[in-house]
C-alpha cells in the first residue's frame, strides 16, 4: 500500500483591517502508519436441543485488522497574537483529517478534532483499512483556527 500525505493550514478568521497582521500557525507535522493486528476468532460450540451431540453455532474466521495510524503532533501557538487579533474572543484549533484514493477526484472527512490552545498534545487517529493491497491512498490534514462570534439580527423593519 502507497500512503501519500499533504498538509493545508488554514485559518477561519475575519477580515483584515490594512494595517493588522494576521497571526501565522505553525505547520503541523503528522505521520502515517501501518499496522496489522491480524487474528483468528474460534469456532463455538453448543448442545443441540434437539439430538443432545456438540454442534458447531459459529465456524469462527480470521480477521485481518489492518489500520493506518495518523498521528498529528501538537503545536505551539502564540495565543496572544490571536487573542489580540480577535479582540479578547475565545479562539481553539481543530484538526481536520481527509482521505482519498489517489485516482480519486472527492475526499471523505474522516475527523474534526478540537481542542484549546491551553493544553497541547499529540492526536492519535486509528482508521480501519479495507484497501485492497496495491492502493495508493491520499491523507491531509488541515489546522484552523475556530472562533465564535455573536451577530444580532432583527427581523423589525423600523430597527436599524
Amino acid at each position: 500500500m502507497i500512503l501519500s500525505s499533504s498538509i493545508a493550514i488554514f485559518s477561519t478568521l475575519p477580515s483584515a483591517k490594512a494595517e493588522t497582521v494576521i497571526p501565522k500557525l505553525p505547520v503541523s507535522e503528522f505521520t502515517l502508519k501501518f499496522e496489522a493486528h491480524p487474528y483468528d476468532v474460534p469456532p463455538t460450540y453448543a448442545i443441540d436441543r434437539y439430538t443432545g451431540k456438540n454442534a458447531i453455532t459459529n465456524t469462527g474466521c480470521h480477521v485481518e485488522n489492518k489500520s493506518i495510524v495518523v498521528t498529528i503532533k501538537g503545536i505551539t501557538v502564540n495565543t496572544q497574537a490571536f487573542t489580540d487579533y480577535l479582540n479578547g474572543t475565545d479562539f481553539w484549533l481543530s484538526y481536520n483529517v481527509r482521505v482519498k484514493g489517489h485516482f480519486e477526484e472527492g475526499w471523505t472527512e474522516l475527523s474534526n478534532l478540537a481542542h484549546s490552545l491551553q493544553t497541547i498534545f499529540d492526536y492519535i487517529i486509528t482508521i480501519p483499512v479495507e484497501y485492497p493491497l496495491e492502493a495508493q491512498v491520499d491523507f491531509q490534514v488541515q489546522t484552523v483556527v475556530e472562533y465564535n462570534t455573536w451577530v444580532f439580527v432583527s427581523d423589525n423593519p423600523f430597527h436599524q
